[in-house]
């Protein structure tokens, strides 16, 4: 029998990892050998439970060799079947690269993206988190920070470090990222930065260990190293770049892509997105233009010609108010209103079910051009001629289960006792959270509907929803 495809699991020393890749290929025929690991799987073969019974020099013998395995499968820089070859003290017959292994293969296919500078894009941020620590902490706890979650006061370097202003200047730090690298996951600056900035000696790696019930638990604190100081504030920090950030990469691209691919076969303008939104995926064009055709797409998808109809109307009077202002003013009808900006009023006040637009919801959603009453004269009329009735109210006042709302200011004295807190891991905020600030700081639910924190424009009732969920 022959191995084909050798997967390394447990694999704590160089000998083991090369007995397992000799079972790979002993009749010629290509093979591809497999290990899966990060960085903290190395961590635990540290413990009692694999060392226990060594003599000290033998122990702190072999605590090197895993070290020196974390380093080879955790680079991807080295060769991996010279440094392999090395480790045994040969010296490689096809000298520094064997051109086969991932890493080899790596720097063959992106010979110009081997290495990039990530400062911006993360790793100044995983350093900013080590520096804030005790020199003690493991992935775990950079993790949470990351998160946003809360750690005990006694890891940090510092008593004096709030949690607080950690959480704002990380959050601060994520959104300075470029691209669609706003919304990597935690994985990508632990299991990906992480590694790199150890190798290329941001970081150092010291190992730890604690005794629990008579046994020792080991696990690898992080601490930044005199050159991981030196970038701390400024300057690049080029790491080769990691082969799973480009699968991330790619797969960011493909959905992009597709994303596009459906607002083209939907009828959408695409070529109006800006270049960076088109490369990020994200945007306030970006958002404005999938929000409005998606909405289409959903009511035709349910049959509801009637109301695509009425929905184009309301598109068709908007522009033609923005034509009349473009050649009053001798100006583009994009400068009179962008296109975004008239599918984000569009949409908003196609949620409008009672009541009607305001000229002051408008203005401060951004619309500055001249003739602005007329506009709210024409949308107005539409909503007067197309006013849906509103089914959930209907049955409600059937069933004799009508809201009822006080006339005096409503101002409880303390959350609901059930009240659960979730903040979404991008904003930091919960999801009704924005809204509700912004209305009680006197906004107009039309004005947050159309430019909401997220960029992408919502419906008015989806604002009345979120300010009494702040309620």
């Amino acid at each position: 029998m022959f191995i084909l495809f050798p997967l390394e699991v447990c694999i704590f020393t160089h000998r083991l990892d090369y007995q397992q890749i000799g079972r790979a290929g002993r009749d010629g025929r290509e093979a591809e050998c497999t290990m899966y690991c990060n960085s903290a799987d190395f961590d635990k073969y540290k413990n009692d439970f694999y060392l226990g019974g060594l003599s000290s020099e033998a122990r702190a013998n072999q605590e090197m060799s895993i070290e020196s395995l974390r380093t080879y499968s955790m680079s991807d820089e080295a060769c991996r079947r010279a440094e392999l070859l090395k480790f045994f003290e040969e010296t490689p017959s096809f000298g520094e690269r064997c051109g086969t292994c991932d890493t080899c293969v790596a720097r063959s296919m992106h010979s110009d993206d081997i290495e990039r500078d990530f400062a911006d894009n993360g790793a100044r941020l995983i350093l900013y988190v080590i520096s804030i620590l005790n020199g003690k902490q493991g992935i775990s706890n950079l993790d949470k920070i990351l998160r946003g979650n809360k750690i005990e006061s006694y890891r940090y370097s510092s008593p004096y470090i709030d949690h607080d202003v950690v959480k704002e200047r990380v959050n601060d730090m994520k959104s300075k990222m470029t691209g669609y690298k706003k919304r990597v996951p935690v994985t990508y600056f632990t299991k990906d930065l992480l590694p790199a900035l150890v190798n290329r000696g941001f970081v150092e790696v010291q190992s730890q260990s604690v005794q629990v019930n008579g046994r020792t638990n080991s696990w690898s604190g992080y601490r930044l190293s005199m050159a991981g100081h030196g970038v701390l504030q400024s300057g690049p920090i080029v790491l080769p770049v990691p082969a799973s950030i480009r699968e991330y990469e790619k797969e960011q691209q493909e959905k992009i892509q597709k994303s596009l691919d459906d607002l083209k076969k939907m009828g959408a303008d695409t070529d109006q997105i800006p270049k960076h939104e088109l490369e990020e995926g994200d945007g306030t064009v970006f958002k404005a233009i999938r929000t409005w055709y998606n909405y289409l797409d959903l009511l035709q998808r349910n049959g509801r010609t009637t109301r695509i109809d009425e929905l184009e109307d309301l598109r068709i009077r908007i522009d033609a108010w923005r034509m009349d202002v473009a050649a009053k003013y001798r100006i583009a009808p994009a400068d009179a209103m962008p296109d975004h900006t008239l599918l984000s009023v569009a949409y908003a006040a196609a949620s409008i079910k009672d009541g009607r637009m305001e000229k002051e919801s408008l203005l401060a959603a951004g619309v500055r051009s001249g003739g602005i009453d007329d506009l709210v004269s024409a949308i107005n009329e539409w909503i007067n001629v197309h006013k849906e009735t509103v089914d959930s109210v209907e049955e409600s006042s059937k069933s004799g289960c009508a809201m009822i709302i006080p006339n005096e200011p409503f101002n409880p004295k303390k959350a609901w006792e059930y009240f659960v807190y979730k903040p979404q891991k991008k904003t930091g905020l919960a999801a009704w959270e924005s809204s509700y600030d912004r209305f009680t700081a006197g906004e107009h639910p039309q004005t947050i509907a159309m430019t909401p924190l997220s960029g992408r424009p919502i419906q008015v009732n989806t604002v009345f929803g979120h300010v009494f969920d702040g309620m």
